[in-house]
């Protein structure tokens, strides 16, 4: 519900802080939780499918790659990546066979990233995986599409007022 719309009564009643801090503290576990539920589920699916060298994280990197040659600088900048170590992950995908690293026609210190036929295999199978949870969810949760949605953009608004929040801690302080 947004703001505008709840009744003029909650609206003017305060919110304790003692209830917000439990309730921001909930969510952060819940996101922290259903981010590592998700790479065991990937994990698990990738097993299943004899792709047991490649890792969660680095499917989720594949996935997020996709039709997509890009610079690996861009992998942070775009959001196509969260993870530690980016360079390691790519040079073990690269390594694998799972993706291609070709230096940028315009600056060889530069180099573009893209997926191999095996790695189009790996996003195929993360595709999948999230086609049948949407499904499933869709079809057996007490979720319907709005609410998914506005979990979204609940999540975006966290993400960007985050953002900001680094932006200011990083300015100089005199």
């Amino acid at each position: 519900m947004e703001k505008a719309e709840q009744p003029a009564a909650e609206m003017d009643k305060e919110v304790d802080p003692n209830d917000a801090k439990h309730e921001f503290n909930t969510s952060i576990t819940l996101i922290e939780r259903l981010h590592q539920k998700l790479h065991d589920l990937i994990n698990l699916v990738l097993e299943e499918s004899d792709v047991g060298e490649v890792t969660a994280v680095q499917a989720l990197l594949i996935y997020n790659l996709g039709e997509h040659e890009i610079m690996v600088s861009e992998l942070k900048t775009r959001g196509f990546y969260l993870g530690s170590n980016v360079s390691y992950n790519l040079k073990k995908l690269v390594k694998l066979g799972y993706v291609r690293q070709v230096p940028s026609r315009h600056d060889k210190r530069a180099t573009r990233v893209s997926l191999t036929s095996q790695g189009y295999k790996v996003r195929k199978i993360v595709e999948d995986l999230y086609k049948d949870n949407i499904h499933r969810i869709l079809s057996t949760c007490p979720l319907e599409y709005q609410e998914i949605r506005k979990a979204g953009e609940v999540l975006n608004i966290w993400d960007q007022f985050w953002a900001q929040e680094l932006l200011e801690h990083r300015k100089p302080r005199f």
